[in-house]
């Protein structure tokens, strides 16, 4: 049997009183810091299961962080959207009320539709915080070149993750609203929102229906109008109407002579020279339609002793212009080109281009195409709404992933609370636990004490 020294007594009474200091220092730490997990040591499986609630939630409130922001932008989107449709709606009431007008004061409302069309450029330019909402990648500068009314900013769209595995786009690219890009940077940036007749430095431009769609001959290496066109003549038949050309006719005369058949066409001469230096100069014939037609139907053949490529030969393989400069001068509603409006570059993707057509047809006193202009304004008010609708989706499905999102941080809030912290029920029991461990503290102490006091002499 071993002997119990004085000094194993004093350990163990030391270690328990120990013990009893670091139990009740737990206790109050957990009631002090609310948790029942202070550090791994405590329960290592526990805080395993913390840190990926932890994770969890850090994940969560970065969605979170990023639903608020892409809302943030929609609203200004959809914000936008709303004036753009009022102002288009606007135009369209100037439209309406300048058709009944005489021509002086139907005038007078170019300025404010000139002022209209500078409040929507504003619109394109629009920023959420930093960024132009508009502007698709380049978000950084404006979509919309205020000069020219050009589309200058990226035609991508912006995508965000506002869930695990959920994207969403943020933005809508301005050149499904407001304009184009011009594709070759050469061409003027009048070419955007061009005049009524606007002429490109000898590009295509005829002052009749449809002077976008003008055919015209290849080059015959024409330095004027006075040049002769034909040495032997001939016969040109267009539309069913023979036109007897004289042999030595030049340009000039050549155009004369079909005029004057009334063939249903209107020929020009026009100088094919776009670089201004005289060395260049190209001048050909060119056919545009009299009335509201599809040139590409018009009809032609020719008669001529003229060497193949030269001459009245040149009517044979006529070119159709497709030059973007100028406006479809198409005003009958019947017509299957009503709404072709050169090559696509004036549609309801474009709306500047189109309200600035209305304005030119308003300057112009032109009725037809005044009607016409907001006719197509419709087209531009269904393509806005189409717009709000999907801006209107996304909005929701944005705020159908924030409930969930709100609703799984709670979930996992209240799990890992379940296993981190103190719950109110325990609170009790941990006040009942450190008054036994004071308790038991004090009873070492007086114990300690007491055997602290004691002598060799009280043990004889």
């Amino acid at each position: 049997m071993s002997r119990i020294t004085t000094r194993m007594i004093y350990d163990s009474i030391l270690n328990s009183m120990q013990d009893s200091i670091k139990g009740s220092f737990n206790i109050y730490e957990q009631l002090a810091s609310g948790r029942k997990i202070n550090r791994p040591s405590d329960d290592p499986s526990a805080m395993s299961r913390i840190t990926d609630y932890n994770v969890q939630l850090s994940s969560i409130n970065q969605y979170s962080r990023s639903i608020s922001d892409v809302r943030l932008t929609l609203k200004t989107v959809e914000t936008s959207l709303n004036g753009l449709s009022q102002n288009v709606a606007l135009v369209k009431g100037v439209a309406a009320k300048t058709m009944g007008m005489g021509g002086v004061d139907r005038k007078a409302y170019t300025k404010t539709v000139e002022s209209i069309i500078s409040t929507m450029i504003d619109i394109a330019n629009t920023k959420s915080g930093d960024k132009y909402v508009f502007s698709g990648q380049k978000a950084d500068a404006p979509a919309v070149d205020r000069n020219t009314g050009e589309f200058v900013g990226s035609t991508d769209y912006v995508e965000a993750e506002i869930g695990a595995g959920v994207k969403v786009l943020t933005n809508i690219p301005g050149n499904q609203i407001f304009s184009f890009k011009r594709i070759n940077p050469a061409d003027s940036s009048v070419a955007v929102m061009p005049t009524y007749n606007w002429n490109n430095s000898g590009a295509i431009t005829l002052n009749d229906a449809d002077p976008q769609s003008g055919r015209y001959t290849a080059n015959g290496s024409f330095t004027a109008g006075t040049n002769v066109f034909t040495v032997n003549g001939g016969t040109v038949t267009i539309n069913g109407t023979a036109v007897a050309i004289a042999a030595g006719r030049t340009l000039n005369q050549t155009a004369s002579d079909i005029n004057a058949a009334n063939a249903g066409v209107k020929a020009a001469v026009v100088n094919f020279n776009t670089t201004g230096a005289a060395a260049n100069d190209d001048y050909r014939i060119v056919l545009g339609s009299t009335t509201e037609m599809d040139i590409t139907k018009t009809t032609i053949s020719v008669v001529t002793a003229d060497g193949a490529g030269t001459g009245l030969n040149l009517f044979s393989n006529l070119t159709l212009g497709t030059d973007i400069t100028n406006y479809n001068y198409i005003s009958d509603p019947t017509n299957p080109n009503y709404y072709s409006f050169n090559n696509n570059y004036l549609n309801e993707n474009n709306m500047l281009r189109a309200v600035n057509y209305l304005k030119e047809a308003i300057d112009n006193d032109d009725t037809r195409r005044i009607s016409k202009g907001s006719d197509y304004l419709t087209k531009v008010l269904d393509n806005l709404k189409t717009k709000q609708i999907d801006v209107g989706v996304r909005l929701d499905m944005i705020e159908m992933e924030d409930k969930f999102e709100i609703s799984r941080k709670s979930t996992v809030t209240n799990n890992l609370s379940d296993i981190r912290d103190v719950q109110q029920l325990d609170y009790a029991q941990l006040s009942i636990q450190v008054q036994l461990k004071q308790q038991s503290l004090e009873s070492l102490r007086k114990l300690s004490s007491e055997f602290m006091g004691s002598s060799l002499f009280d043990f004889i």
